[in-house]
């Protein structure tokens, strides 16, 4: 009968001791935890002298104020792309004005110009007329050279060559008003990496042409090359970026990536867009538009120091990370 007793005792003890033990060590994984794993995160809050722009989708859900609102103050956005949308009604810059009611400013929204989405009857300098009474200052035209923009009516467009009328509308804008910028976006390599006889090259020397003959440096290149390895891509951001910004009085300041087909490249991306020395980038957010994967990306932005990640304390309890 003792050595039963005995043996209960024995047992008891042991199971106490590992009961202390596994609270000990639950403990020193709680206080040594990942702020994720105790706080709620709340927002991603911009870094000065950085920014993150967004082109957005264009389903309308994406549009709401309240959307937009969040992109901006949530999650750190603080340029946002828009265009001319032509209605029944001809009512335009439902994008605009939405952008202005969720808190976007002026020199914050990058206004597209685009063929297809001029107002009915009116021509580009009209458009141009209007979109400058808006107060804005920052235009963009995309990949005008590789889409081969058809502006053979000149009744609207200033010129039959693509490359003539984007330097038309450089000229124009700043007539219009001298701080207006023009941003142009192309995949099309830096010089030194272009072969000679290939239409790359011509694309190209196009892009030369119109930095060449705009009497005014108010156009900037970005890069869009969307390349299947994150090397190539960062190598391709490093060659247009020296290319353009030395060799062309700095007119190379900002480059797009895409929610499809970088997201698992953000981290190396935005690290090298710190090593070459790029202060703004853009986030194609039109393909998979998802809010997975935006906050994937906010997540690597705030790794590599392009957003501060901030939380919500459990309970209200104090916490370091979340001030």
């Amino acid at each position: 009968m003792k050595k039963i007793f005995f043996s209960i005792i024995v047992a008891l003890l042991v199971l106490l001791n590992s009961c202390d033990n596994n609270l000990s060590t639950n403990n020193h994984s709680l206080k040594n935890a990942e702020p994720e794993m105790v706080c709620k995160p709340i927002y991603y809050r911009k870094i000065q002298g950085k920014t993150l722009g967004i082109w957005l989708n264009y389903r309308p859900e994406w549009w709401s104020v309240s959307c937009l609102y969040d992109l901006r103050v949530r999650y750190g956005f603080s340029n946002i792309h828009v265009y001319y949308e032509r209605r029944s009604n001809d009512e335009p810059n439902c994008q605009f004005n939405r952008a202005k009611m969720a808190g976007y400013q002026n020199n914050e929204i990058l206004y597209s110009i685009i063929p297809h989405y001029l107002p009915r009857g009116k021509t580009l300098y009209e458009f141009l007329e209007y979109v400058d009474s808006l107060g804005i200052t920052n235009y963009y035209m995309d990949e005008p050279i590789e889409a081969n923009w058809d502006t053979t009516n000149t009744s609207r467009w200033p010129a039959a060559l693509p490359k003539d009328s984007v330097r038309w509308v450089a000229d124009t804008l700043y007539e219009l008003n001298p701080n207006a910028r023009l941003f142009i976006s192309s995949y099309t390599p830096a010089e030194w990496v272009v072969p000679r006889e290939s239409t790359t090259y011509e694309f190209a020397k196009e892009y030369w042409e119109i930095l060449m003959n705009c009497r005014h440096n108010n156009v900037y290149m970005m890069n869009d090359a969307y390349e299947e390895s994150a090397q190539d891509q960062g190598d391709d951001w490093e060659q247009f970026f020296y290319f353009y910004y030395i060799n062309w009085q700095r007119r190379s300041i900002s480059d797009f990536t895409n929610d499809d087909q970088d997201f698992r490249e953000w981290d190396y991306l935005l690290n090298k867009a710190n090593q070459i020395g790029l202060h703004n980038i853009w986030l194609y957010n039109a393909d998979v538009a998802s809010w997975t994967r935006l906050k994937l990306f906010c997540d690597a932005a705030a790794r590599q120091g392009w957003l501060v990640k901030k939380y919500e304390p459990p309970h209200n309890s104090p916490c370091d990370n979340c001030k």
